[in-house]
Protein backbone atom coordinates (compact mmCIF):
# COMPACT_ATOMS: atom_id res chain seq x y z
CA UNK A 1 0.00 0.00 0.00
CA UNK A 2 1.19 3.48 -0.58
CA UNK A 3 3.28 4.75 2.63
CA UNK A 4 4.44 1.16 3.38
CA UNK A 5 6.65 -0.88 0.99
CA UNK A 6 5.28 -4.76 0.86
CA UNK A 7 6.78 -7.39 -1.45
CA UNK A 8 5.73 -7.72 -5.19
CA UNK A 9 6.43 -8.10 -8.83
CA UNK A 10 8.33 -4.71 -10.21
CA UNK A 11 10.77 -3.98 -13.03
CA UNK A 12 13.31 -1.83 -12.95
CA UNK A 13 11.92 1.70 -13.98
CA UNK A 14 15.18 3.42 -15.38
CA UNK A 15 18.89 2.79 -14.57
CA UNK A 16 19.58 2.78 -10.74
CA UNK A 17 16.08 1.48 -10.05
CA UNK A 18 15.54 -1.54 -7.91
CA UNK A 19 13.49 -4.72 -8.66
CA UNK A 20 11.30 -6.57 -5.47
CA UNK A 21 10.53 -10.38 -5.19
CA UNK A 22 7.63 -11.62 -6.59
CA UNK A 23 5.29 -12.68 -3.18
CA UNK A 24 1.78 -11.88 -3.92
CA UNK A 25 -0.21 -12.80 -7.29
CA UNK A 26 -0.88 -10.29 -9.97
CA UNK A 27 -4.17 -8.05 -9.87
CA UNK A 28 -7.04 -9.20 -11.85
CA UNK A 29 -10.04 -7.24 -13.19
CA UNK A 30 -10.92 -3.84 -10.73
CA UNK A 31 -10.36 -0.42 -8.83
CA UNK A 32 -7.50 0.14 -7.22
CA UNK A 33 -7.54 2.76 -4.64
CA UNK A 34 -4.48 4.77 -3.50
CA UNK A 35 -4.16 2.55 -0.36
CA UNK A 36 -4.89 -0.97 -1.50
CA UNK A 37 -2.80 -3.00 -0.97
CA UNK A 38 -1.88 -4.50 -4.68
CA UNK A 39 -0.02 -0.92 -5.22
CA UNK A 40 3.54 -1.07 -3.83
CA UNK A 41 5.40 2.41 -3.18
CA UNK A 42 8.85 3.59 -3.22
CA UNK A 43 9.68 6.79 -1.20
CA UNK A 44 7.56 8.70 1.44
CA UNK A 45 3.80 9.11 0.46
CA UNK A 46 1.14 10.72 2.12
CA UNK A 47 -2.32 10.30 2.62
CA UNK A 48 -4.91 13.29 2.04
CA UNK A 49 -8.99 13.09 2.49
CA UNK A 50 -11.67 14.19 -0.13
CA UNK A 51 -15.19 13.22 -0.92
CA UNK A 52 -14.63 14.26 -4.42
CA UNK A 53 -11.59 11.58 -4.44
CA UNK A 54 -13.04 8.01 -5.87
CA UNK A 55 -12.23 6.40 -2.53
CA UNK A 56 -12.53 9.43 -0.21
CA UNK A 57 -8.61 10.01 0.03
CA UNK A 58 -5.38 10.24 -2.57
CA UNK A 59 -1.96 9.95 -1.64
CA UNK A 60 0.64 12.35 -2.65
CA UNK A 61 4.93 12.13 -3.09
CA UNK A 62 7.07 15.05 -2.52
CA UNK A 63 10.24 13.98 -2.63
CA UNK A 64 11.47 10.93 -5.81
CA UNK A 65 9.79 8.01 -5.23
CA UNK A 66 6.96 5.92 -7.41
CA UNK A 67 4.08 3.46 -7.11
CA UNK A 68 3.33 0.28 -9.05
CA UNK A 69 0.36 -2.44 -9.49
CA UNK A 70 1.26 -5.58 -10.93
CA UNK A 71 -1.70 -6.58 -12.85
CA UNK A 72 -3.39 -9.15 -15.22
CA UNK A 73 -5.09 -7.89 -18.08
CA UNK A 74 -4.67 -5.77 -21.44
CA UNK A 75 -6.00 -2.49 -20.38
CA UNK A 76 -5.15 -0.19 -17.14
CA UNK A 77 -6.12 3.23 -16.25
CA UNK A 78 -4.56 5.63 -13.49
CA UNK A 79 -6.30 8.45 -11.93
CA UNK A 80 -5.61 11.55 -10.30
CA UNK A 81 -6.33 15.13 -9.28
CA UNK A 82 -4.60 17.79 -11.46
CA UNK A 83 -3.77 20.28 -9.06
CA UNK A 84 -1.83 23.84 -9.60
CA UNK A 85 1.09 22.13 -7.62
CA UNK A 86 1.46 18.94 -9.92
CA UNK A 87 4.76 18.62 -11.50
CA UNK A 88 5.71 15.96 -14.23
CA UNK A 89 5.60 12.23 -13.99
CA UNK A 90 6.80 9.23 -15.83
CA UNK A 91 4.86 6.03 -16.72
CA UNK A 92 6.46 2.71 -17.29
CA UNK A 93 4.66 -0.74 -18.42
CA UNK A 94 7.05 -3.33 -18.09
CA UNK A 95 9.55 -1.73 -17.43
CA UNK A 96 9.50 0.51 -20.71
CA UNK A 97 8.52 4.09 -20.14
CA UNK A 98 5.50 4.70 -22.73
CA UNK A 99 4.45 8.00 -21.38
CA UNK A 100 5.73 11.82 -19.44
CA UNK A 101 2.03 13.24 -17.85
CA UNK A 102 2.12 16.54 -17.02
CA UNK A 103 -0.36 16.34 -14.06
CA UNK A 104 -0.45 20.66 -13.83
CA UNK A 105 -3.93 22.50 -13.83
CA UNK A 106 -4.64 26.33 -12.97
CA UNK A 107 -7.48 24.84 -10.43
CA UNK A 108 -7.21 21.56 -8.50
CA UNK A 109 -9.52 19.01 -10.82
CA UNK A 110 -10.90 15.42 -9.27
CA UNK A 111 -10.65 11.91 -10.72
CA UNK A 112 -9.08 12.76 -14.05
CA UNK A 113 -7.50 10.35 -16.64
CA UNK A 114 -3.84 11.34 -17.05
CA UNK A 115 -3.22 8.13 -18.55
CA UNK A 116 -4.80 4.83 -20.09
CA UNK A 117 -3.91 2.21 -22.04
CA UNK A 118 -5.85 -0.50 -23.80
CA UNK A 119 -3.78 -1.96 -25.96
CA UNK A 120 -1.79 -4.29 -24.08
CA UNK A 121 -1.13 -8.42 -24.95
CA UNK A 122 -3.24 -10.81 -22.81
CA UNK A 123 -1.01 -11.43 -19.72
CA UNK A 124 0.69 -10.12 -16.85
CA UNK A 125 2.14 -6.53 -16.61
CA UNK A 126 3.40 -3.44 -14.20
CA UNK A 127 2.07 -0.26 -14.58
CA UNK A 128 4.81 2.08 -12.61
CA UNK A 129 4.21 5.56 -12.28
CA UNK A 130 7.45 7.70 -11.61
CA UNK A 131 8.26 10.86 -9.79
CA UNK A 132 10.04 12.68 -12.50
CA UNK A 133 11.42 16.03 -10.52
CA UNK A 134 10.04 18.25 -13.23
CA UNK A 135 7.27 20.52 -13.46
CA UNK A 136 5.56 22.73 -16.03
CA UNK A 137 6.27 26.63 -15.44
CA UNK A 138 3.42 27.24 -14.29
CA UNK A 139 3.29 25.23 -11.56
CA UNK A 140 3.84 25.71 -7.70
CA UNK A 141 5.50 22.49 -7.07
CA UNK A 142 6.54 18.65 -8.32
CA UNK A 143 4.03 16.50 -6.42
CA UNK A 144 3.50 12.76 -7.80
CA UNK A 145 -0.30 11.66 -6.56
CA UNK A 146 -2.35 8.85 -7.29
CA UNK A 147 -5.99 8.76 -6.51
CA UNK A 148 -6.83 4.85 -7.92
CA UNK A 149 -5.45 2.35 -10.81
CA UNK A 150 -8.13 0.66 -12.41
CA UNK A 151 -7.23 -2.59 -14.44
CA UNK A 152 -9.66 -2.16 -16.80
CA UNK A 153 -12.21 -4.83 -18.23
CA UNK A 154 -12.47 -5.28 -21.86
CA UNK A 155 -14.40 -8.46 -22.03
CA UNK A 156 -18.07 -8.04 -23.11
CA UNK A 157 -21.08 -9.78 -21.95
CA UNK A 158 -22.38 -12.74 -24.20
CA UNK A 159 -24.87 -12.22 -26.79
CA UNK A 160 -28.77 -11.91 -26.10
CA UNK A 161 -30.69 -14.58 -27.13
CA UNK A 162 -33.81 -15.82 -27.38
CA UNK A 163 -35.61 -12.40 -28.44
CA UNK A 164 -38.97 -12.33 -29.70
CA UNK A 165 -41.42 -9.52 -29.76
CA UNK A 166 -45.00 -8.72 -30.21
CA UNK A 167 -47.82 -6.27 -30.43
CA UNK A 168 -50.76 -5.87 -27.70
CA UNK A 169 -52.84 -3.09 -26.78
CA UNK A 170 -51.16 -0.46 -29.33
CA UNK A 171 -47.26 -1.66 -28.36
CA UNK A 172 -44.69 -3.46 -29.11
CA UNK A 173 -43.26 -5.84 -26.84
CA UNK A 174 -39.75 -7.30 -26.94
CA UNK A 175 -38.28 -9.94 -24.75
CA UNK A 176 -35.05 -12.18 -24.69
CA UNK A 177 -32.95 -14.22 -22.23
CA UNK A 178 -31.22 -13.55 -19.36
CA UNK A 179 -27.22 -12.85 -19.55
CA UNK A 180 -25.54 -14.24 -17.08
CA UNK A 181 -22.90 -12.24 -16.33
CA UNK A 182 -21.88 -10.69 -12.36
CA UNK A 183 -21.08 -6.94 -13.69
CA UNK A 184 -24.07 -6.87 -15.95
CA UNK A 185 -25.01 -3.35 -16.07
CA UNK A 186 -28.00 -3.82 -18.10
CA UNK A 187 -29.85 -4.14 -22.19
CA UNK A 188 -29.41 -1.77 -24.61
CA UNK A 189 -32.23 -2.37 -27.38
CA UNK A 190 -31.86 -1.09 -30.97
CA UNK A 191 -34.43 -0.56 -34.08
CA UNK A 192 -33.12 -1.77 -37.22
CA UNK A 193 -34.28 0.52 -40.11
CA UNK A 194 -35.15 -1.24 -43.69
CA UNK A 195 -31.91 0.65 -44.96
CA UNK A 196 -29.23 2.37 -42.81
CA UNK A 197 -27.82 2.16 -39.35
CA UNK A 198 -29.17 0.72 -36.54
CA UNK A 199 -30.76 3.47 -33.79
CA UNK A 200 -30.30 3.02 -30.32
CA UNK A 201 -33.97 3.36 -28.46
CA UNK A 202 -34.05 1.82 -24.76
CA UNK A 203 -32.13 0.89 -21.90
CA UNK A 204 -33.15 -1.32 -19.10
CA UNK A 205 -31.86 -2.30 -16.18
CA UNK A 206 -29.83 -5.98 -15.71
CA UNK A 207 -32.69 -7.75 -14.06
CA UNK A 208 -35.27 -6.62 -16.86
CA UNK A 209 -35.28 -8.83 -19.83
CA UNK A 210 -38.52 -6.39 -21.84
CA UNK A 211 -38.86 -3.23 -23.20
CA UNK A 212 -41.61 -1.96 -24.65
CA UNK A 213 -42.08 0.40 -27.55
CA UNK A 214 -44.81 3.14 -27.27
CA UNK A 215 -45.55 4.93 -30.61
CA UNK A 216 -44.04 3.18 -33.88
CA UNK A 217 -46.14 3.89 -37.35
CA UNK A 218 -48.75 1.36 -37.31
CA UNK A 219 -48.89 -1.19 -39.49
CA UNK A 220 -44.94 -1.90 -40.80
CA UNK A 221 -42.47 -4.49 -40.36
CA UNK A 222 -40.14 -3.47 -37.47
CA UNK A 223 -36.63 -5.00 -36.30
CA UNK A 224 -35.12 -4.98 -33.51
CA UNK A 225 -31.76 -5.85 -31.78
CA UNK A 226 -30.96 -6.14 -28.24
CA UNK A 227 -27.39 -5.98 -26.76
CA UNK A 228 -26.00 -6.56 -22.62
CA UNK A 229 -23.43 -3.81 -21.19
CA UNK A 230 -21.39 -4.59 -18.62
CA UNK A 231 -20.01 -1.78 -15.95
CA UNK A 232 -17.37 -1.01 -17.86
CA UNK A 233 -19.19 -0.19 -20.96
CA UNK A 234 -17.85 -3.17 -23.06
CA UNK A 235 -20.97 -4.32 -25.21
CA UNK A 236 -21.95 -7.52 -26.17
CA UNK A 237 -22.87 -8.62 -29.78
CA UNK A 238 -26.00 -7.80 -30.80
CA UNK A 239 -29.05 -10.26 -30.90
CA UNK A 240 -30.30 -11.75 -34.39
CA UNK A 241 -32.75 -9.11 -36.05
CA UNK A 242 -36.25 -9.65 -34.36
CA UNK A 243 -38.75 -8.74 -36.63
CA UNK A 244 -42.41 -8.29 -35.94
CA UNK A 245 -45.32 -6.36 -37.75
CA UNK A 246 -46.60 -3.14 -35.75
CA UNK A 247 -50.03 -2.95 -34.80
CA UNK A 248 -51.85 0.61 -34.88
CA UNK A 249 -50.64 2.49 -31.75
CA UNK A 250 -51.75 5.48 -30.18
CA UNK A 251 -49.50 7.41 -32.50
CA UNK A 252 -50.90 6.46 -35.38
CA UNK A 253 -54.56 5.65 -34.74
CA UNK A 254 -55.18 8.34 -31.95
CA UNK A 255 -55.28 11.35 -33.97
CA UNK A 256 -57.61 13.90 -34.94
CA UNK A 257 -58.00 12.73 -38.65
CA UNK A 258 -59.00 9.19 -37.46
CA UNK A 259 -61.80 10.52 -35.05
CA UNK A 260 -65.09 8.34 -36.18
CA UNK A 261 -68.50 9.52 -36.47
CA UNK A 262 -69.66 11.25 -33.83
CA UNK A 263 -71.86 9.79 -31.20
CA UNK A 264 -73.33 12.91 -30.32
CA UNK A 265 -71.85 17.01 -31.07
CA UNK A 266 -72.11 19.49 -28.57
CA UNK A 267 -72.18 23.54 -29.45
CA UNK A 268 -71.38 24.70 -25.68
CA UNK A 269 -69.86 23.61 -22.12
CA UNK A 270 -72.95 22.84 -20.87
CA UNK A 271 -73.60 20.54 -23.46
CA UNK A 272 -70.39 18.86 -23.16
CA UNK A 273 -70.58 18.97 -19.62
CA UNK A 274 -73.83 16.99 -19.96
CA UNK A 275 -72.96 14.13 -22.46
CA UNK A 276 -69.61 13.61 -20.69
CA UNK A 277 -71.09 11.35 -17.64
CA UNK A 278 -73.15 9.38 -20.18
CA UNK A 279 -69.69 8.59 -22.65
CA UNK A 280 -69.88 4.63 -22.62
CA UNK A 281 -66.91 2.95 -24.74
CA UNK A 282 -67.01 3.14 -28.36
CA UNK A 283 -68.84 7.04 -28.02
CA UNK A 284 -67.69 10.10 -29.93
CA UNK A 285 -68.23 13.31 -28.60
CA UNK A 286 -67.66 15.76 -30.95
CA UNK A 287 -67.28 19.77 -30.00
CA UNK A 288 -68.66 21.87 -33.30
CA UNK A 289 -66.74 24.88 -34.05
CA UNK A 290 -67.48 27.42 -31.01
CA UNK A 291 -65.92 28.84 -27.80
CA UNK A 292 -65.97 26.45 -24.33
CA UNK A 293 -65.74 28.38 -21.64
CA UNK A 294 -64.24 27.35 -18.08
CA UNK A 295 -63.05 23.88 -17.20
CA UNK A 296 -64.16 20.68 -19.03
CA UNK A 297 -64.10 17.96 -15.86
CA UNK A 298 -63.81 14.42 -17.18
CA UNK A 299 -64.20 10.67 -15.47
CA UNK A 300 -64.51 8.54 -18.70
CA UNK A 301 -63.61 5.15 -19.01
CA UNK A 302 -63.54 3.21 -22.12
CA UNK A 303 -61.56 -0.12 -23.61
CA UNK A 304 -58.65 -0.86 -25.57
CA UNK A 305 -60.91 -2.05 -28.21
CA UNK A 306 -63.24 0.72 -28.13
CA UNK A 307 -62.34 4.01 -25.96
CA UNK A 308 -64.13 7.01 -25.68
CA UNK A 309 -62.99 9.96 -28.10
CA UNK A 310 -63.61 13.34 -27.58
CA UNK A 311 -63.11 15.75 -30.77
CA UNK A 312 -63.00 19.32 -32.32
CA UNK A 313 -61.25 20.80 -34.85
CA UNK A 314 -58.84 23.87 -33.44
CA UNK A 315 -61.89 26.53 -34.32
CA UNK A 316 -63.52 24.74 -30.91
CA UNK A 317 -61.65 26.60 -28.44
CA UNK A 318 -62.12 25.78 -24.64
CA UNK A 319 -61.16 28.89 -23.16
CA UNK A 320 -61.12 28.86 -19.23
CA UNK A 321 -61.49 32.42 -18.57
CA UNK A 322 -58.26 33.25 -16.96
CA UNK A 323 -54.57 32.29 -16.34
CA UNK A 324 -55.17 31.78 -12.56
CA UNK A 325 -57.76 29.94 -12.99
CA UNK A 326 -58.49 26.53 -13.94
CA UNK A 327 -57.70 23.81 -16.15
CA UNK A 328 -58.45 23.21 -20.22
CA UNK A 329 -59.05 19.40 -19.61
CA UNK A 330 -59.23 17.67 -16.15
CA UNK A 331 -59.37 13.89 -16.76
CA UNK A 332 -59.47 12.16 -13.45
CA UNK A 333 -59.82 8.29 -13.41
CA UNK A 334 -59.56 7.71 -16.68
CA UNK A 335 -58.95 5.22 -18.85
CA UNK A 336 -58.50 4.64 -23.01
CA UNK A 337 -60.08 7.88 -23.45
CA UNK A 338 -59.19 10.13 -26.37
CA UNK A 339 -59.01 14.03 -26.35
CA UNK A 340 -57.94 15.64 -29.81
CA UNK A 341 -58.09 18.28 -32.11
CA UNK A 342 -59.35 20.97 -30.09
CA UNK A 343 -57.40 25.00 -28.74
CA UNK A 344 -57.16 25.01 -25.31
CA UNK A 345 -56.32 28.80 -24.21
CA UNK A 346 -55.74 31.05 -20.88
CA UNK A 347 -55.95 28.70 -18.14
CA UNK A 348 -54.05 27.61 -15.39
CA UNK A 349 -52.96 24.68 -16.94
CA UNK A 350 -54.18 23.43 -20.50
CA UNK A 351 -54.77 19.79 -19.90
CA UNK A 352 -53.75 17.90 -16.63
CA UNK A 353 -54.41 14.08 -16.32
CA UNK A 354 -54.41 12.58 -13.07
CA UNK A 355 -54.58 8.55 -11.48
CA UNK A 356 -55.50 7.90 -15.08
CA UNK A 357 -53.91 5.57 -17.36
CA UNK A 358 -53.90 4.92 -21.70
CA UNK A 359 -55.39 8.52 -22.54
CA UNK A 360 -54.25 10.11 -25.39
CA UNK A 361 -53.66 13.81 -25.63
CA UNK A 362 -53.40 14.19 -29.54
CA UNK A 363 -53.23 17.32 -32.01
CA UNK A 364 -54.32 20.02 -29.58
CA UNK A 365 -53.33 23.72 -30.03
CA UNK A 366 -52.67 24.86 -25.84
CA UNK A 367 -51.21 28.59 -25.58
CA UNK A 368 -51.43 31.30 -23.30
CA UNK A 369 -51.25 29.19 -20.16
CA UNK A 370 -50.70 30.14 -16.74
CA UNK A 371 -48.48 27.14 -15.56
CA UNK A 372 -47.82 23.86 -17.83
CA UNK A 373 -49.38 23.20 -20.73
CA UNK A 374 -50.07 19.39 -20.08
CA UNK A 375 -49.16 17.69 -16.43
CA UNK A 376 -49.67 13.86 -16.43
CA UNK A 377 -49.26 13.62 -12.87
CA UNK A 378 -50.18 11.24 -9.79
CA UNK A 379 -49.66 7.87 -10.89
CA UNK A 380 -51.13 8.55 -14.86
CA UNK A 381 -49.53 5.62 -16.54
CA UNK A 382 -49.44 4.26 -20.19
CA UNK A 383 -50.53 7.35 -22.07
CA UNK A 384 -49.51 9.27 -25.23
CA UNK A 385 -49.48 13.20 -25.54
CA UNK A 386 -48.81 13.69 -29.44
CA UNK A 387 -48.62 15.72 -31.99
CA UNK A 388 -49.60 18.63 -29.96
CA UNK A 389 -48.73 22.53 -30.28
CA UNK A 390 -47.71 23.50 -27.05
CA UNK A 391 -46.79 27.21 -26.38
CA UNK A 392 -46.42 30.62 -24.15
CA UNK A 393 -46.83 28.31 -21.13
CA UNK A 394 -46.07 29.70 -17.71
CA UNK A 395 -47.75 33.06 -18.16
CA UNK A 396 -48.50 33.14 -14.52
CA UNK A 397 -45.30 31.83 -13.27
CA UNK A 398 -42.22 30.91 -15.45
CA UNK A 399 -41.04 28.66 -12.86
CA UNK A 400 -44.27 26.09 -13.32
CA UNK A 401 -44.35 26.62 -17.14
CA UNK A 402 -43.13 23.70 -18.42
CA UNK A 403 -44.46 22.53 -21.77
CA UNK A 404 -45.02 19.17 -21.05
CA UNK A 405 -44.49 17.49 -17.28
CA UNK A 406 -44.70 14.07 -15.92
CA UNK A 407 -45.04 13.31 -12.42
CA UNK A 408 -44.70 15.52 -9.99
CA UNK A 409 -41.66 16.88 -7.54
CA UNK A 410 -41.05 14.72 -4.45
CA UNK A 411 -42.13 17.74 -2.38
CA UNK A 412 -45.41 17.08 -3.44
CA UNK A 413 -45.37 13.15 -2.78
CA UNK A 414 -47.04 13.76 0.40
CA UNK A 415 -50.13 15.65 -0.92
CA UNK A 416 -50.66 13.38 -4.54
CA UNK A 417 -49.21 10.32 -3.91
CA UNK A 418 -49.98 9.10 -0.21
CA UNK A 419 -45.65 10.25 0.07
CA UNK A 420 -44.93 7.81 -2.01
CA UNK A 421 -43.04 8.34 -5.54
CA UNK A 422 -45.62 9.39 -8.24
CA UNK A 423 -44.74 6.67 -10.72
CA UNK A 424 -46.25 8.17 -13.32
CA UNK A 425 -44.87 5.71 -15.84
CA UNK A 426 -44.42 4.22 -19.32
CA UNK A 427 -45.30 7.23 -20.61
CA UNK A 428 -44.81 8.85 -24.61
CA UNK A 429 -44.33 12.40 -25.44
CA UNK A 430 -44.33 12.06 -29.13
CA UNK A 431 -44.11 14.38 -32.31
CA UNK A 432 -45.04 17.68 -30.26
CA UNK A 433 -44.17 21.18 -30.73
CA UNK A 434 -42.86 23.01 -27.98
CA UNK A 435 -41.90 26.76 -27.86
CA UNK A 436 -42.35 29.90 -25.60
CA UNK A 437 -42.33 27.73 -22.30
CA UNK A 438 -41.35 29.30 -19.01
CA UNK A 439 -39.44 26.35 -17.69
CA UNK A 440 -38.24 23.24 -19.85
CA UNK A 441 -40.14 21.83 -22.87
CA UNK A 442 -40.85 18.48 -21.10
CA UNK A 443 -39.71 17.62 -17.85
CA UNK A 444 -39.91 14.03 -16.42
CA UNK A 445 -39.68 13.92 -12.96
CA UNK A 446 -38.02 11.75 -10.23
CA UNK A 447 -40.37 8.73 -9.32
CA UNK A 448 -40.94 8.45 -13.23
CA UNK A 449 -39.72 4.80 -15.17
CA UNK A 450 -39.48 3.70 -18.60
CA UNK A 451 -41.23 6.84 -20.69
CA UNK A 452 -40.55 8.04 -24.10
CA UNK A 453 -39.76 11.36 -25.41
CA UNK A 454 -38.87 11.06 -29.18
CA UNK A 455 -39.47 13.20 -32.22
CA UNK A 456 -40.58 16.36 -30.58
CA UNK A 457 -39.67 19.96 -31.75
CA UNK A 458 -38.04 22.13 -29.01
CA UNK A 459 -37.67 25.78 -29.27
CA UNK A 460 -36.13 27.68 -26.79
CA UNK A 461 -36.56 30.96 -28.39
CA UNK A 462 -38.31 33.66 -26.57
CA UNK A 463 -38.85 31.50 -23.44
CA UNK A 464 -37.17 29.10 -20.94
CA UNK A 465 -36.65 32.03 -18.43
CA UNK A 466 -36.63 29.40 -15.27
CA UNK A 467 -34.77 26.94 -17.27
CA UNK A 468 -31.53 26.04 -18.86
CA UNK A 469 -32.21 23.07 -20.86
CA UNK A 470 -35.19 21.85 -23.41
CA UNK A 471 -35.32 18.67 -22.07
CA UNK A 472 -34.98 17.44 -17.78
CA UNK A 473 -34.91 13.93 -17.08
CA UNK A 474 -35.19 13.34 -13.41
CA UNK A 475 -36.84 9.52 -13.81
CA UNK A 476 -35.37 6.63 -14.58
CA UNK A 477 -35.24 4.38 -17.91
CA UNK A 478 -36.16 7.12 -20.45
CA UNK A 479 -35.51 7.36 -23.43
CA UNK A 480 -34.78 10.36 -25.31
CA UNK A 481 -34.30 9.74 -29.19
CA UNK A 482 -34.85 11.97 -32.74
CA UNK A 483 -35.99 15.08 -31.05
CA UNK A 484 -34.68 18.32 -33.18
CA UNK A 485 -34.01 21.27 -30.52
CA UNK A 486 -33.05 25.16 -31.25
CA UNK A 487 -31.76 28.07 -29.21
CA UNK A 488 -31.19 27.19 -25.48
CA UNK A 489 -30.60 29.42 -22.24
CA UNK A 490 -27.77 27.14 -21.49
CA UNK A 491 -27.65 23.37 -21.86
CA UNK A 492 -29.40 21.18 -24.63
CA UNK A 493 -31.11 18.06 -22.85
CA UNK A 494 -30.40 16.73 -19.08
CA UNK A 495 -30.24 14.61 -16.45
CA UNK A 496 -31.02 15.39 -12.66
CA UNK A 497 -29.61 12.39 -10.62
CA UNK A 498 -29.57 14.61 -7.49
CA UNK A 499 -31.63 12.26 -5.87
CA UNK A 500 -30.80 8.73 -4.63
CA UNK A 501 -32.32 5.93 -7.06
CA UNK A 502 -33.00 8.45 -9.65
CA UNK A 503 -31.75 10.08 -12.50
CA UNK A 504 -30.59 6.36 -14.10
CA UNK A 505 -30.28 4.71 -16.86
CA UNK A 506 -31.76 7.39 -19.41
CA UNK A 507 -30.92 6.96 -22.95
CA UNK A 508 -30.25 9.79 -25.04
CA UNK A 509 -29.86 8.83 -29.19
CA UNK A 510 -30.37 10.50 -32.82
CA UNK A 511 -31.22 13.97 -31.34
CA UNK A 512 -30.25 16.90 -33.31
CA UNK A 513 -29.19 20.11 -31.01
CA UNK A 514 -28.46 23.73 -32.42
CA UNK A 515 -27.74 25.04 -28.77
CA UNK A 516 -26.12 28.28 -29.26
CA UNK A 517 -25.30 29.21 -25.92
CA UNK A 518 -22.59 28.81 -23.22
CA UNK A 519 -23.62 25.37 -21.92
CA UNK A 520 -23.01 21.32 -23.45
CA UNK A 521 -24.92 19.59 -25.51
CA UNK A 522 -25.90 16.91 -22.89
CA UNK A 523 -25.45 18.21 -19.42
CA UNK A 524 -25.82 14.57 -16.57
CA UNK A 525 -25.48 15.24 -13.39
CA UNK A 526 -24.91 11.29 -11.23
CA UNK A 527 -25.07 11.63 -7.43
CA UNK A 528 -22.28 9.32 -6.77
CA UNK A 529 -20.13 10.03 -9.05
CA UNK A 530 -19.74 10.16 -13.46
CA UNK A 531 -20.11 7.14 -14.85
CA UNK A 532 -22.34 5.62 -11.69
CA UNK A 533 -26.07 6.56 -13.65
CA UNK A 534 -25.56 4.41 -16.46
CA UNK A 535 -26.74 6.74 -18.39
CA UNK A 536 -26.01 6.30 -22.18
CA UNK A 537 -25.61 9.50 -24.62
CA UNK A 538 -25.22 7.80 -27.92
CA UNK A 539 -22.70 9.44 -30.48
CA UNK A 540 -25.62 9.45 -32.86
CA UNK A 541 -26.55 12.37 -31.10
CA UNK A 542 -25.12 16.01 -33.30
CA UNK A 543 -24.84 19.05 -31.33
CA UNK A 544 -24.05 22.54 -32.85
CA UNK A 545 -23.35 25.76 -30.68
CA UNK A 546 -22.34 23.90 -27.40
CA UNK A 547 -20.01 25.87 -26.26
CA UNK A 548 -18.61 24.08 -23.67
CA UNK A 549 -18.78 21.05 -25.87
CA UNK A 550 -20.72 17.86 -26.75
CA UNK A 551 -21.52 16.58 -23.30
CA UNK A 552 -20.01 16.11 -19.57
CA UNK A 553 -19.84 12.37 -20.44
CA UNK A 554 -18.48 10.62 -23.10
CA UNK A 555 -20.33 9.48 -26.23
CA UNK A 556 -21.08 5.82 -26.52
CA UNK A 557 -21.19 4.37 -30.25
Amino acid sequence: MIGGLIAVALVPLTAGAASATVTTPAAPVGVYENTATPIVSTGTWSNMSSSSDSGKSSSYLNLPGSAALTFTGTAVRWTSRTTPSSGIAYVNIDGVRVATVDRYSAQTLYQQTVFQTRSLSAGVHTITVERSGLSNPASTGKNLLIDSITVIDTTAPAQPTGALASTSGGQTAISWLPVAASDLAGYRVYQLPATGAARLIGWVTPTATSFTVSGEVGDSTLRYLVSAVDLTGNESVRSAPIAVISGKTPVTSARYSQCPTASVTVTNSAELLRALPYAKPGNVIRLAPGTYTGQIKVTANGTPTQPIWICGSRDAIVNVGGISLNHGFLINNSSNLIVTGMTVTNGLKGVAVLASHHVTISDLLIQEIGYEGVHLQSQTTDSTVVGNTIRRTGRLDPFYGEGVYIGSSKNNWCALTACLPDRSDRNAIVGNTLSESGSQLIDAKEGTTGGVIRGNLLSGLNGMARSDGWVMVMGNGWSVTANTGSVSTKNGFQVNGSMPEWGLRNIFANNTGAVNSTGVGFDVYELKGRGSSNTLVSCSNTITGAAAGFSNLPCVA
